[in-house]
């Protein structure tokens, strides 16, 4: 794996370890440090989240877990190195460090207040989901009601986020919210961890048509490893099941817009022969010995969202 570049769009590793504790250095969960290393550089997009149905004070638990992503990733010893644009991720990389962006998965955890997005962004967020599975003020969810787009406040809200130079995320977002948010908004946005639909016929994987849409935005699509969105027989996903999800995009243009958004530590099932970061490169030589080219792997793994920063945090 020596050379090889990983930019994961999503994990949920900083969510688990405020809830069940443990270190960003060594853990026993699907990313630390540790198992990171086999890759020459490291980029991660950390979402924080909760869940609003069950948690009391939402927007506390935000605020707390963004205190905890600002002290873990600190860029010392080791720490990766919270960016909040481009060049601070080239500066990290660069220096030999991981390079870490902040989402939050849901934009109930900011009470879907522009006032709130304004200091989360001030405190180095860079990323938003418009929902996660549950309907908030801004829009609803796949799981909630697909046919449920973007409301009012939630159109304002997008507007917001663009004006401060928030990338915005639909994983999790209905159908129609989707496509209100491609009407509405003036940037690309991104699928930080959604797979193809026309693979699995699951309400969180995208349709070929709103891939298409991602590709004329030049967006992002980062393929989730959570096996309910791979397969419909969990037990029998493999590498080769993530794969076909992968030439699917392909065949529609993708080549541009693939990445990996692999839902770690924020799901209980992986493909087989998958069980944490490190072995992403499985995945890397699967590809390699389907005789597809190394450049385009490379993107896959690291330069189309590398990119995607490059040119939509430039300035942030």
């Amino acid at each position: 794996m020596n050379g090889v570049r990983l930019f994961d769009c999503h994990c949920d590793t900083i969510s688990r370890i405020f809830d069940e504790g443990g270190s960003l250095y060594q853990n026993s969960y699907h990313i630390d440090l540790e198992k990171a290393s086999v890759f020459s550089e490291y980029a991660q997009v950390f979402a924080l989240w909760g869940d609003m149905s069950i948690e009391a004070d939402i927007e506390k638990r935000f605020s707390a877990q963004l205190s905890l992503a600002r002290k873990l990733l600190n860029g010392q010893n080791g720490a990766p190195v919270l960016c909040k644009s481009a060049r601070d991720m080239d500066l990290a990389l660069e220096g030999g460090r991981p390079a870490a962006f902040l989402a939050a998965e849901g934009a109930e955890l900011l009470g879907c207040s522009p006032e709130t997005l304004k200091y989360a962004f001030g405190e180095g967020l860079r990323f938003v989901t418009l929902t996660w599975n549950n309907r908030n003020q801004c829009a609803s969810s796949a799981a909630a009601d697909e046919t449920g787009g973007l409301t009012s406040h939630g159109k304002a809200f997008v507007k917001h986020a663009e004006e401060l130079g928030v990338i915005l995320d639909v994983s999790h977002l209905s159908e129609r919210g989707f496509y209100d948010l491609a009407e509405c908004s003036g940037r690309p946005f991104i699928a930080s961890h959604s797979n193809a639909r026309a693979v699995l016929d699951h309400r969180r994987n995208l349709k070929d048509e709103q891939l298409k849409v991602l590709i004329r935005r030049e967006g992002i699509c980062g393929i989730n490893l959570y096996t309910r969105f791979l397969e419909k027989d969990a037990e029998s996903c493999t590498i080769d099941t993530v794969i076909r999800h992968i030439e699917h995009v392909l065949s529609l243009g993708g080549e541009h817009i693939l990445a990996l958004g692999c839902d770690f530590d924020g799901c209980d099932s992986l493909p087989q022969g998958i069980s944490s970061v490190a072995d992403l490169r499985k995945l890397y030589e699967a590809l390699i010995k389907r005789n597809y080219k190394k450049t385009l792997v490379d993107r896959i793994f690291f330069g189309n969202m590398a990119r995607f920063v490059q040119k939509n945090l430039a300035g942030a």
